[in-house]
């Protein structure tokens, strides 16, 4: 059987001499939906009135029925379309956002800018799952900071929920050094490093959510790799003022700026003391990303997909009793995205709070020549330099990942069950 429906004008229906407000409901939802096709609230108002307005009842003064359906009717149908239009954006701006969730770092790219420019075409879905999945986690412990911050420790009777606010506030000291009090919150001697930590993971959560950083900064950049960088050498002209030489350009003090000449990428302007005119020294050695924050830049290097399970998501399920935190299945990009976005929002723009710390072997000794990263580097420098261990990024991505595996306890490095002894570290 086929069905056809042809358009009608849309006419009043009288019951009883009064008027079916259904019917005009339904016309006000028609025609506001033909406006907004048409983009146009005075072709609605027209559209309304030639077919709708006359062939009502003349149940009041024609005149006063007149004032009243052209006021009253034209204020509804104007605001109804506005709301109609305000949902589409809305809806648009949802739908945009699902599509990419790496807006944040992708808003430097569009027409005039396209992503290839930045080299990460080929690495576009991988980082955005895996930004994803940071977010998770950052959620997680964002979630357990305010846990801990509002909640005492439930009494004896209540194993479970005992268990799960130790495994949260021995990780806390474990990773951060930061003792947590039974009623709550803070101990007095851990309230600086507490604020810290939370400021930190709240304004990794409020870049994600808002889709830009809390702190005013220039738009973040992300690259893959360092290859788009160039060298301008202090007798070449600077890019952006042609006609005027590298060494030449001076800050407000008269001081030259660029004396050894500066590396560029769109905009983006260093030269660290370790670069020199042939070597960026970014993504060498070993290095899997680093972050510039005074320049809102993070970078993965190729380095960084190179290991095993990178490309990953973190599997509860492959977690089994007294694993290492750090191991395989959960080196994954996600946690790279935690320690970048560490320094990224710890060394800007107050001032280099987040740098990567020295690390400490078993014997508390420093390692010369190595920074601290992986659990066991967290967890011996919040023994040797508890004052450090709030400043160090490595410690971010460790806490973050524990929380996002709640059921394990993670304080001494590896997964550990509820009733499972705790006191046994790793080294």
């Amino acid at each position: 059987m086929s069905m056809t429906t042809s358009f009608q004008p849309l006419r009043a229906v009288y019951l009883n001499q009064r008027i079916n407000y259904a019917i005009i409901a339904r016309a006000m939802t028609c025609t506001a939906i033909l406006s907004s096709l048409f983009n146009s609230p005075v072709l609605f108002i027209l559209y309304f009135n030639c077919l709708f307005c006359p062939r009502l009842p003349r149940v009041i003064p024609h005149h006063l029925y007149k004032g009243v359906c052209n006021l009253t009717l034209e204020i509804t149908i104007m605001l109804t379309v506005r709301f109609l239009r305000i949902l589409a954006i809305g809806l648009a701006f949802i739908t945009a956002a699902q599509a990419d969730e790496l807006t944040i770092f992708w808003r430097r790219y569009g027409a005039t800018k396209p992503i290839e420019e930045n080299g990460c075409k080929d690495r576009h879905q991988k980082l955005s799952n895996s930004w994803r999945e940071a977010a998770r986690m950052i959620n997680k412990a964002n979630d357990a900071i305010k846990y801990l911050k509002d909640s005492p420790k439930p009494g004896l009777k209540d194993k479970k929920g005992r268990w799960d606010w130790n495994r949260r506030a021995r990780t806390m000291k474990s990773f951060f050094a930061i003792d947590i009090s039974s009623k709550g919150g803070p101990e007095t001697n851990s309230l600086q490093s507490f604020e810290f930590v939370e400021r930190i993971f709240g304004e990794m959560k409020d870049g994600m959510d808002n889709d830009r950083p809390s702190t005013p900064r220039p738009d973040p950049t992300l690259l893959c790799g360092d290859k788009g960088w160039t060298y301008y050498p202090p007798d070449k002209d600077y890019p952006s003022k042609p006609g005027t030489k590298t060494g030449d350009i001076k800050n407000d003090d008269g001081k030259v700026v660029w004396p050894r000449g500066m590396w560029w990428f769109q905009g983006r302007v260093m030269m660290l003391p370790s670069q020199t005119p042939t070597n960026r020294d970014f993504c060498t050695g070993k290095n899997l990303a680093f972050t510039i924050a005074s320049i809102s830049m993070i970078t993965f290097c190729e380095e960084a997909w190179g290991r095993q399970g990178v490309d990953d998501f973190v599997d509860p399920k492959k977690v089994q009793k007294n694993n290492p935190l750090y191991d395989t299945p959960r080196q994954t990009a996600a946690t790279i995205w935690i320690h970048e976005l560490a320094h990224f929002y710890g060394q800007y723009p107050r001032g280099n709070e987040l740098p990567d710390q020295q690390l400490y072997g078993g014997d508390h000794k420093p390692v010369e020549g190595h920074l601290t990263y992986g659990v066991i580097g967290v967890m011996n420098l919040a023994i040797v330099k508890p004052e450090l261990a709030a400043h160090t990024a490595e410690a971010y991505n460790m806490f973050a990942l524990a929380m996002s595996l709640p059921d394990w306890d993670w304080s001494t490095g590896e997964a550990k069950e509820q009733g499972q002894n705790i006191f046994d570290r790793l080294r």
